[in-house]
């Protein structure tokens, strides 16, 4: 899992950061507290739900977040 540190078109090269907090939008219905697991699924979304098709690990919550009821924005600490 990373970020790119820049725009860039389908198939040009770019760099990416792979390690760090970032403050993220995460598909949840709930809230997130302080080490909880995010996930990516296979459409490059991130979710706090593990059984979404395809999900992999993506990172650790780094700080609480409050649900709207469809997403919350929190700190997520990368590949941790």
């Amino acid at each position: 899992m990373g970020f790119a540190q820049a725009d860039a078109a389908e198939g040009e090269l770019v760099a990416i950061v792979t390690e760090g907090v970032f403050e993220v939008e995460v598909v949840s219905a709930t809230d997130l507290e302080l080490g909880d697991i995010v996930y990516i699924d296979t459409t490059d979304t991130l979710v706090a739900d593990s059984a979404a098709a395809g999900a992999a690990r993506a990172g650790v919550v780094y700080g609480p977040g409050v649900s709207d009821g469809t997403s919350v924005t929190v700190n997520v600490k990368i590949n941790a």
